[in-house]
């Protein structure tokens, strides 16, 4: 990361980054942190994805911009309850208790993909009696409106919901990264390595959706056989009409990562280089 960019995120004590691309999409970014502060911050997960996503290629020019929240704080809001009423809300809305003895105007940033109370979060902590790390939940009741529920007891951090910055899962998506030989680029199987071929020996699926710049999902088999005290896993049938439909080659670099592997067996596959 450039110098100016990198002692901002170090002076704010950032572990990662909430990235919006060109294409309004938010992706996840972790940095890579040296301990000597000369040495320059790095992204060490999830720039793949941005890039894919916001179709990003090599040679393009690139502009990065700190959206600051330094001065006033911001609360996050849930992207799908918002996306279903945002064609009435606009920058500003109003909050209130269910007695209607508290009301609050406060800044809405109208994001459908990182929605955020940008102003007026401090006031609301002061109204609503909020304190600490406690659960807010806000319910939509129309005009712009939305009561404010405060729950009792502090909110347990490993318990943050899905949508929200701080929210950090242990077991990050893997992703695998192969260079084709030419027998993999012609043959019917590609052997995963060890690590990734744990990770998806493990979901038990029997067989994966790839999904490459084709944007034909391809049923591809797993095939998965005990050598000595290790699986040996495989993408089996399909895998060479996956490789022909998207005209990769050998000496292509792909890259492989599951979208959601809790929910869904869809595999998205990168070409990284050729």
């Amino acid at each position: 990361m450039p110098k100016l960019f990198s002692d901002n995120a170090r002076e704010f004590g950032y572990k990662f980054l909430i990235l919006e691309g060109p294409k309004m999409t938010s992706t996840k970014l972790h940095l890579d942190i040296p301990s000597n502060v000369s040495e320059r911050i790095k992204i060490k997960r999830g720039w793949k994805n941005y890039c894919y996503d916001n179709d990003i290629k090599l040679g393009d020019r690139l502009k990065f911009e700190f959206l600051e929240f330094r001065v006033n704080p911001f609360g996050e809001l849930e992207p799908t309850f918002i996306n279903q009423i945002a064609h009435e809300l606009d920058e500003e809305i109003i909050l209130i208790n269910r007695y209607l003895s508290a009301r609050l105007p406060v800044k809405f940033n109208c994001s459908l993909t990182k929605p955020m109370i940008t102003e007026g979060w401090e006031e609301m902590r002061k109204l609503f009696g909020i304190e600490g790390n406690q659960l807010v939940t806000l319910t939509y009741a129309g005009f712009k409106r939305f009561i404010v529920d405060v729950h009792s007891g502090e909110l347990n951090p490993n318990e943050m919901p899905q949508f929200h910055s701080f929210k950090f899962e242990d077991n990050e998506p893997l992703s695998f990264s192969v260079r084709l030989t030419d027998y993999e680029a012609t043959k019917c199987q590609l052997t995963l390595n060890k690590e990734f071929g744990e990770y998806v020996r493990t979901t038990g699926y029997d067989q994966v959706m790839l999904c490459g710049p084709n944007d034909t999902p391809i049923a591809t088999k797993i095939i998965k056989y005990k050598v000595r005290w290790y699986y040996t896993v495989k993408f089996g049938s399909q895998w060479r009409k996956f490789v022909s439909t998207n005209g990769f080659v050998s000496g292509d670099v792909l890259n492989f990562m599951f979208i959601d592997k809790e929910r869904s067996n869809v595999m998205r596959v990168v070409k990284l280089e050729d």
